[in-house]
């Protein structure tokens, strides 16, 4: 849940409201210099600019901030300003050795191995904040009750 510095709670949508106008101050400054910025240091520095904050993952709600920018840039006519926010990547050192590893036990086998993919989290949404969470007994964003029954029929 979004709230400010003195701890007063602030909607999921006033904190939208607050955020997008910050990073798109950002990523207007992020242009002009470096050209790319993470999730993560978007989120930390909107949260620095207008004061309020949230314990949520930034991969949970940056996204929503991103959109509104890029409906705004669209309607103003600029280049896309969202497209230079981008994941956290691993650190190249890393994923150098890394990918030795790989192309090294790959030579070894010469069999590809499979994973088997990864089960799909179903989300729902919120009727009390409207945030899309994973399914659960309580929303994880405001602690409302989901009612996961109605969810099941779309």
């Amino acid at each position: 849940m979004p709230d400010r510095a003195d701890g007063k709670y602030v909607s999921q949508s006033d904190a939208l409201a607050l955020w997008w106008p910050a990073a798109r101050d950002v990523l207007l400054e992020t242009a002009r210099g470096a050209g790319r910025i993470t999730e993560q240091e978007l989120a930390a520095r909107v949260q620095a600019a207008t004061g309020v904050s949230t314990r949520q993952p930034a991969s949970e709600w940056i996204g929503r901030v991103l959109e509104r920018v890029a409906i705004d840039t669209q309607s103003r006519g600029e280049p896309s300003l969202a497209s230079l926010c981008v994941r956290q990547q691993a650190e190249p050192a890393r994923r150098r050795a890394s990918t030795s590893a790989a192309k090294s036990t790959a030579r070894a086998s010469q069999t590809p191995t499979r994973t088997a993919p990864r089960p799909a989290i179903r989300e729902v949404t919120c009727q009390e904040c409207w945030m899309l969470v994973p399914a659960a007994p309580r929303c994880r964003n405001c602690d409302a009750p989901l009612n996961l029954a109605d969810d099941q029929q779309g």
